[in-house]
């Protein structure tokens, strides 16, 4: 919970007022680095603080509609987030 309040659950926005998260992904490194990968109806986004604020990945993504997100075997080697667009397309993104 938030410091000074005493809710378990508490919730952040991602995009607009009306986007849908529809994946969510913990990079293997989250204990160090607090990064978190959401997939949605906007597009694909990046925390590194845990959720508390979110910033787009979408350059040169065509299809911002996102229906899955999984990150490579390899996250921590290859940086590599793979995400599956309505229409079938399958996006690469290297991160670093």
């Amino acid at each position: 919970p938030r410091p000074g309040r005493r809710q378990l659950w508490y919730a952040e926005r991602i995009g607009r007022p009306n986007t849908a998260v529809v994946s969510l992904v913990a990079a293997p490194t989250y204990e160090k680095d607090h990064a978190l990968f959401a997939g949605t109806s906007d597009g694909v986004f990046v925390s590194k603080n845990g959720g508390i604020s979110w910033a787009p990945l979408n350059d040169g993504l065509g299809n911002k509609s996102i229906v899955s997100l999984v990150l490579s075997p390899n996250f921590e080697q290859d940086n590599k987030i793979y995400a599956a667009s309505l229409g079938g397309a399958i996006w690469t993104l290297t991160t670093a």
